[in-house]
């Protein structure tokens, strides 16, 4: 649900009642709503597994609209916000919450404190009979599952060998069920026999994907995600849909929606290339329109893990990044359109055909697949040799811009090197001033904020502008700030093995020694010409002086950090780097 919005702490509770200090902690959230929906997810956010709340309410009914709307006044019966103290980033008050039965606030004590992502769901809501712990009924002959295919799975790179083709899934929240057929500690024999089926184990429900020794894993599928969970199996059960209280169902819209295109080889020969593209039976549209969707499968096919496996077309594709000044496998998509029929010839498409609408999802899902053939012919059989009969590919949704001439690239910024700079330094502060021709300006603020003011003046000559920079430069001096090195780029070198332009109020490097492309890795990242460094130790930097300062007081060995970006892929990093 996002970021932590609220702090909410305990002030009062009696047997139906509570009283809450709700402090906004989030500027996007400067409201405190009196609403049902709004008192039950902050009451929820409080239960754990055992609780009476979280036993009768999951996670996923307090997000599901047509649940919220019919049932969350049976649970909280009178909502009222008072005492607001409102201010321009910050708000807090006092929220009451009456609840239908004691269980429902059972778990909190006075005094207690959490933080909350809470927000109001809906605006209007049905009247409800007051609900009570246990109330939800008997169980219930009505098909409480739907058949998921692992298709709707093959975006995540978690999914398993032996994940079974089709998988029952709850179609409701967890709350809709009670727990049948439990097995205690279960052998890995017995959970291999799950795969495939609907289950609950130790509270999380989900299909059996997969199994490992100790362990399973669950494929979750909901009304608002997807994804799976990997569970210590201490339990396993079978969840049993009871009669009562009912969400949104999950819909064979929804599943038919996330269920992916593949493509696997058929033949090759040469430069020609066949693939097989199964269709999930929703009479969807073959997503391939020109040499560029074609291309974008080819490469997909020599990338794991967002990295180049080694081919020739990914040492090709490496280069032609490198020609558009980008990096990484994520920005191929930018240069498809520039660089598709350097690779592919030619593409013709078989369309698959049409699939009747049946009312047994099961026996449909089962069965065979509308399948497209996509016949290839690429400019050098090497840009196939790496696709293999063993490959598996997820087509992308909707088809890529078609083959178009690169736009002219616009020429690099010249920016001016001002005639003249002091920086000063002073308790935590910055001052900046720099000169060029008759008129300068001083930047200032927090050495931790990026944030800077800036002033600019100008005067009647160079001569009198760099006079008054002067004065003003001495008059902070005396104030107890300190100037900067006056040698910074040579100390910067030394120690870091950067050299820099920062000429436009960005610490770009233009060269890095052999040390510096051997740092310390937190997240990948070496140092390439036309980085930025934007931080060191959590000292904002604009200039050459200002990392010279601060690594002025490092010592040698000690851990300093550089906040990095990487225009050419987007990456920023926080990197280690072992100072000489």
């Amino acid at each position: 649900m996002g970021s932590d919005l609220y702090r909410v702490t305990t002030l009062a509770k009696s047997d139906r009642a509570i009283s809450l200090a709700i402090v906004v902690v989030h500027p996007d959230a400067i409201y405190i709503p009196a609403d049902p929906s709004f008192a039950l997810m902050v009451l929820h956010e409080a239960a754990e597994q055992g609780d009476a709340l979280a036993g009768e309410v999951s996670f996923d009914d307090t997000l599901d609209t047509t649940w919220v709307k019919h049932y969350a006044k049976g649970f909280i019966r009178t909502v009222k916000v008072s005492g607001i103290i409102k201010k321009r980033t910050s708000m807090r008050g006092r929220m009451d919450i009456t609840v239908s039965d004691p269980a429902w606030i059972a778990h909190i004590k006075k005094g207690d404190g959490w933080d909350s992502r809470a927000f109001a769901l809906i605006g209007s809501y049905d009247d409800h009979a007051l609900i009570t712990p246990g109330s939800k009924g008997v169980a219930t002959d009505e098909d409480g599952f739907v058949w998921v295919p692992r298709e709707c799975f093959m975006d995540f790179t978690n999914v398993s060998d032996d994940m079974p083709a089709l998988l029952e899934m709850p179609a409701y929240a967890p709350s809709a069920y009670a727990a049948t057929e439990r097995v205690e500690k279960p052998s890995r024999k017995v959970l291999q026999s799950w795969l495939g089926r609907a289950a609950i184990v130790d509270g999380t429900h989900g299909s059996v994907s997969g199994v490992t020794r100790d362990s399973v894993t669950l494929a979750r599928f909901d009304q608002g995600s997807r994804g799976f969970s990997t569970e210590q199996a201490s339990w396993i059960a079978r969840p049993q849909l009871t009669s009562g209280r009912r969400g949104t169902k999950l819909a064979y819209e929804r599943v038919l929606a996330q269920a992916a295109i593949t493509a696997t080889i058929g033949k090759k020969s040469g430069t020609s290339l066949e693939l097989a593209l199964r269709m999930p039976p929703d009479q969807r549209k073959v997503p391939i329109a020109s040499e560029t969707d074609v291309l974008h499968l080819l490469a997909r096919a020599t990338i794991e893990d967002d990295q180049f496996r080694p081919s020739p077309l990914a040492k090709a594709l490496e280069a032609d990044l490198e020609a558009h000044e980008l990096e990484g496998t994520h920005r191929l998509e930018e240069i498809y359109p520039f660089i598709a029929k350097a690779y592919v010839a030619s593409v013709e498409i078989d369309r698959p055909k049409r699939v009747k609408a049946s009312k047994d999802m099961h026996a449909l899902l089962a069965g065979p697949w509308p399948t497209a053939t996509v016949r290839i012919v690429v400019t050098d059989k090497k840009w196939i040799a790496h696709w293999d009969s063993e490959q598996t590919v997820v087509v992308p949704e909707h088809p890529f811009p078609k083959p178009k001439a690169a736009p002219k690239r616009a020429p690099a910024p010249v920016h001016d090197v001002a005639d003249a700079r002091v920086v000063l330094h002073g308790d935590g502060k910055v001052w900046i001033a720099e000169r060029t021709g008759a008129s300068w300006t001083a930047r200032w603020g927090k050495t931790t904020r990026k944030d800077r003011q800036t002033k600019t003046y100008q005067l009647a000559s160079p001569e009198k502008a760099q006079a008054q920079l002067d004065k003003t430069a001495a008059t902070k001096i005396r104030e107890g700030y300190k100037r900067a090195p006056s040698d910074a780029a040579e100390i910067v070198w030394k120690r870091l093995g950067l050299a820099f332009d920062d000429a436009s109020g960005v610490c770009i490097v233009t060269k890095a020694a052999p040390t510096a492309t051997k740092l310390e890795i937190i997240d990948t990242i070496w140092y390439k010409p036309k980085d930025h460094v934007e931080a060191i130790n959590n000292v904002h930097v604009s200039t050459v002086e200002e990392i010279a300062y601060v690594l002025g007081s490092a010592k040698k060995g000690a851990p300093t950090f550089l906040d990095s970006f990487r225009p050419a892929s987007r990456t920023s990093t926080k990197v280690a780097v072992p100072l000489a």
